[in-house]
């Protein structure tokens, strides 16, 4: 991801974050006692220690938001006290959480709220956990590159072991169609740590004119910007040249800004372009796009080794 794209967490972390400081503060302004009273009225046991707990979690896991530290964790408790404030409170008002019931000298009045908001903060927080905290987080800062000095290159043969690694292929090419019609061709190499699941892999097909093209790379999501993927390419170039292969070719969309640049900071040069490569008769979707760009054109590099 890269541009503004990258930025999306930054907003909903600041507004989700601080939607629950807010609130954590607001309960402790009045007092945990005042909101242990409102809990016993809704029937949670021990409301005492449910109303500090609650106001705890709503500060510091606020906070936690917002400065994008351990988001992951924080959002399961964060996440559970939408969900009791959501069956014990706002359930029976239905779904929307503005009812304007009518203007008055003193200004609009509302009736109860439903679940709505409660909702939008947990697919809010729902987001962050799947696509990160983002720039400017504890989360990011922290994250610490992944040891690639023993892992190893490994070879999978055609045949079934190679549909457990569908998801990775998934990650290099949005055809599946395109997917299926060459994952059980050429040389796969994987790279692994010794851990169950590999780290990365690379499929290599031989061409007419004697080179090798690398068709498909792609690296675990979560493991992407750490590393690996420069010495996965290195390795995997390594064994080609080795058994004897003196040019590699690939191609990569001319939308995919990360993926140029790595590949030219790897040594490769562009050949060629091959436009409106990325169609739907290969099974590309209609109005797919990165980087704010269409996906369509097919740039193809080339590197001796």
């Amino acid at each position: 991801m890269n541009g503004a794209a990258k930025w999306w967490p930054v907003p909903l972390r600041l507004m989700l974050g601080y939607g629950f400081v807010a609130h954590g503060a607001a309960k402790l302004a009045r007092g945990a006692g005042a909101f242990a009273v409102v809990l016993h009225a809704l029937g949670v046991p021990s409301p005492g220690i449910a109303a500090g707990v609650t106001i705890a979690i709503e500060l510091a896991g606020g906070a936690a938001v917002i400065c994008g530290a351990y988001v992951r964790l924080v959002s399961i408790p964060l996440t559970a006290i939408l969900l009791v404030a959501v069956f014990t409170v706002h359930l029976p008002f239905g779904f929307s959480s503005i009812k304007l019931l009518a203007v008055t000298s003193t200004g609009p009045q509302f009736g109860p709220p439903g679940y709505e908001v409660a909702l939008l903060y947990i697919a809010g927080l729902a987001a962050l956990v799947v696509g990160g905290s983002g720039p400017l987080s504890i989360d990011t800062a922290t994250r610490r590159k992944v040891d690639v000095s023993n892992v190893r290159l490994e070879r999978i043969a055609p045949g079934p072991a190679r549909d457990g690694l569908l998801p990775l292929f998934a990650l290099a090419d949005d055809s599946d169609a395109q997917v299926r019609s060459y994952y059980q061709r050429g040389e796969l190499f994987v790279l692994s740590n010794g851990a169950s699941n590999p780290l990365g892999m690379v499929l290599t097909v031989p061409r007419l004119d004697g080179s090798v093209e690398l068709k498909a790379m792609a690296v675990r999501s979560e493991l992407q910007g750490l590393g690996v993927g420069r010495r996965l390419l290195a390795l995997a170039l390594d064994e080609l040249c080795r058994s004897g292969t003196r040019r590699v070719v690939l191609g990569t969309a001319a939308s995919g800004v990360r993926q140029l640049a790595f590949y030219q900071k790897a040594g490769f040069r562009p050949l060629k372009i091959e436009r409106d490569f990325f169609s739907e008769a290969r099974g590309y979707p209609s109005g797919l796009s990165e980087n704010g760009i269409a996906v369509r054109d097919m740039v193809w590099m080339d590197r001796e080794i």
